[in-house]
This record gives C-alpha cells, structure tokens and sequence, in this order.
C-alpha cells in the first residue's frame, strides 16, 4: 500500500490518464485516434509517444501492472516479427544465392 502511494505522487496525472485510458479504450465507441483527441486532448503520435516511454517506467508497471505487461508483451511480438535486414554486399542479395 506504502508503494502505491509513493506511486500516485510520482507519476503525473497526464500518466495516469494515457494508463487508465489505454485500459479501457475499446468501451469507447469510434475510432482509437479520435478518442484520444476527445478524452486527453492530444494527438495520436503523441499518445503514443507517452505510452511507449511509460512502458518501461517501474511507477507506471506498479500503476497499472497489467495494462503494462500487455502492452510489453505486443512490443516484444513485433519486434520478434520485424525481419532482420539484409546486408547486399557488392551488389549481390543474399537470397538471390
């Protein structure tokens, strides 16, 4: 309990909202970027910009513990997705071998 309110000081309420939002998002009927306008004032990129750099802040995973993991568990799905890039060296593909 002593953590959580440590927590509540630490994080800003902007914090809080991108997290209680991102919770609950899909309740909202429409688009997610709308959404975001309407509930926190602030542009899609921007939403996202906080929620990535909050991902790895220890007061928002006490906040929100499974809000966070969720939203960790998709980075690390696309970035195991991502395909690794391919080095052409003199011209030649190495999948054209």
């Amino acid at each position: 309990m002593f953590g959580n309110t440590l927590t509540n000081i630490m994080l800003s309420r902007r914090d809080k909202a991108v997290l209680d939002f991102e919770r609950s998002w899909w309740l909202v009927p429409g688009p997610k970027d709308r959404a975001v306008q309407e509930h926190l004032g602030m542009s899609a990129g921007r939403y996202y910009q906080i929620l990535r750099d909050l991902l790895d802040d220890p007061e928002a995973k006490t906040y929100d513990p499974l809000t966070v993991r969720r939203l960790l568990k998709v980075r690390a799905e696309r970035t195991r997705r991502r395909p690794e890039p391919r080095i052409i060296a003199d011209g030649v593909d190495p999948a054209d071998i």
